[in-house]
């Protein structure tokens, strides 16, 4: 059983008995038409999601609790150097989410992480707007960095079979998703709670092999990504640390009551000291944002920016998506793999369903 390491406390905003009416009650995704672990191409409804994420930035609550959630993230990565290194960009977040899903549905005779079925799953990008996710080369360049990290082992697929190598990973990979993971749950959770006690939930036998599992259908049923509403983050999410700045510009992100106008920050010198980033790199990303008409830098060293009001709405869609479809997906595993707790007297539960090219899988994570 997973025990998953505590990160730093966070210390949410207080928000006021006025705004606890609009929090989001505990139950099966409003936006999903199925059970997630009965996922099949319609499963997603996007209006409905669309709702949902609307509803949620669109409340006080999200304004005043969105700049310390943006914080907190920030301050996970900052505190786990290998692990911002592994999650710098898109690509790489979604390698992890590939790779746990894999062994997830690995069992038996069954295959489980490999190079050939990690290239397979990324080339379902391919076919959407945000357009490949990861070549070959890429992933090769993203497993070997795993190895010597020790997030992932090399093992036989069976005893005395050399001729398939899988790929496991290991405590430290899963004990560096669960501190992830975490401080985003104890962060959002004040915008939208969890079905169960954190504790408890990260706890479960199966957890993370059955929400990675559930992040991966909305791809291969749905053609289904995070950021397919949001252009922004699309055109940044190959670039190296894009989501601390895009992070940054939420943490600072002020509105003019009198005149309507968005203002924020992004200042390569302090991101730079305050989480060990390139300041050449940040300040790319700035210099980018400007040329794209996104936002107009007033004051030296990227500390003033004004934003346009798409690029503010934008910036608040990325953050309340997130929200929803993690506190969502995580608490619809919960009460999953509870109920099936009972059912079986605590018995580790089988995988939500089988790889589209395998049959018959087992839990492995």
């Amino acid at each position: 059983m997973l025990s998953p390491p505590h990160d730093i406390p966070y210390q949410p905003p207080m928000l006021t008995s006025a705004l606890h009416h609009q929090l989001h009650p505990c139950a099966q995704p409003l936006w999903l038409k199925h059970p997630p672990h009965r996922w099949q191409p319609g499963t997603l409804d996007r209006p409905a999601l669309e709702r949902e994420v609307t509803r949620l930035h669109s409340s006080p609550a999200f304004d005043q609790a969105s700049p310390a959630i943006a914080e907190q993230i920030q301050r996970i990565y900052h505190s786990h150097w290998a692990l911002s290194r592994l999650l710098s960009d898109q690509a790489r977040y979604q390698w992890m989410i590939f790779v746990l899903y894999l062994h997830h549905q690995a069992g038996g005779s069954e295959e489980g992480v490999t190079y050939s079925r990690l290239v397979e799953l990324f080339k379902l990008g391919e076919a959407m707007p945000a357009g490949k996710m990861a070549s070959p080369t890429r992933i090769k360049a993203m497993l070997g960095l795993s190895l010597a990290s020790g997030y992932l082992r090399r093992q036989d697929s069976l005893p005395g079979d050399k001729r398939t190598r899988l790929l496991v990973p290991t405590q430290k990979m899963i004990d560096s998703t669960a501190r992830w993971f975490r401080g985003c749950y104890s962060a959002y959770q004040v915008l939208r709670p969890l079905a169960m006690p954190l504790d408890e939930m990260l706890a479960l036998p199966g957890f993370w092999g059955e929400l990675m599992s559930y992040n991966t259908y909305g791809l291969l049923h749905d053609h289904f990504t995070l950021h397919e509403r949001i252009p922004i983050a699309m055109h940044f999410g190959s670039r190296t640390n894009s989501y601390l700045c895009m992070l940054e510009v939420v943490r600072t992100m002020r509105r003019d009551h009198g005149t309507g106008q968005w203002t924020a920050s992004m200042a390569p010198v302090d991101m730079a000291n305050r989480m060990s980033l390139s300041r050449g790199n940040v300040r790319s990303i700035l210099d980018e944002t400007e040329a794209l008409g996104h936002v107009q830098v007033t004051a030296r060293g990227g500390r003033n920016l004004i934003l346009t009001d798409e690029y503010a709405r934008q910036m608040r869609y990325f953050v309340a998506s997130e929200i929803v479809l993690r506190i969502d997906l995580a608490n619809a595993t919960a009460i999953r793999l509870r109920a099936l707790q009972g059912d079986r007297s605590g018995a580790a539960p089988a995988p939500a369903q089988p790889h589209p090219h395998k049959a018959n899988p087992v839990a492995a994570l």
